[in-house]
């Protein structure tokens, strides 16, 4: 094993690796809550806490969209082809998907048109 890649690593190493991630986004989630906290005792406010913990919450969120987002891109797609419609002329074309294509796909299927129910 040389470790030279994420892959390589064992399961243990990867799981302590996403602890730390989330343990940094929990963070930023909480802690500008608690600074607000303490700024709303000390000087008498009673918005600083929220404010706090919306603007924790968002940043935290984006931070973790972005990880995740860097971690799906390392996973490598291959060889994965699918059918891409021209809106304007309608045709079908065959294109080679590579890496960072699967999400693309996930949301094509969420998004394909759900067939109505029979009631016969």
């Amino acid at each position: 094993m040389s470790g030279s890649s994420p892959d390589d690593r064992p399961p243990m190493v990867e799981a302590m690796h996403w602890i730390s991630r989330l343990t940094t986004v929990t963070m930023e989630i909480v802690l500008p809550g608690l600074l607000g906290h303490w700024l709303d005792s000390r000087w008498g406010t009673g918005f600083l806490a929220l404010a706090g913990f919306g603007l924790g919450l968002v940043c935290g969120m984006q931070h973790l969209l972005k990880m995740t987002r860097m971690a799906d891109d390392r996973k490598p797609v291959t060889g994965v082809s699918a059918k891409k419609s021209d809106e304007t002329t309608g045709s079908e074309e065959e294109t080679q998907q590579g890496t960072g294509q699967l999400a693309g796909q996930r949301a094509d299927q969420l998004l394909a048109p759900i067939p109505p129910h029979s009631t016969a």
